[in-house]
């Protein structure tokens, strides 16, 4: 007996956390790059103004890896 595939098997299907996860990994990269681009003000030191581009950065790139390590192992899954 042969096997048939379903064009359900072959077709590729949208996964939006590959979407956001991308989206959240690039973004985390623009702020990182940003951190060499602070200036001090009066208000704002320049230590504090790069240590928080520094750790929104760190959490937005974590939160993209994290999203798309979840697609791939959602894509896992259902195979």
């Amino acid at each position: 007996m042969e096997t048939q595939t379903t064009s359900s098997q072959t077709e590729k299907q949208f996964n939006p956390l590959n979407v956001i996860g991308l989206f959240w990994l690039l973004f985390g990269a623009v702020v990182l790059v940003s951190t060499f681009f602070v200036q001090a003000s009066p208000r704002v030191p320049l230590m504090h103004g790069v240590l928080i581009n520094l750790i929104a950065a760190a959490l937005l790139i974590a939160a993209g890896g994290i999203c798309l390590w979840k697609a791939k192992k959602n894509k896992r899954t259902k195979q």
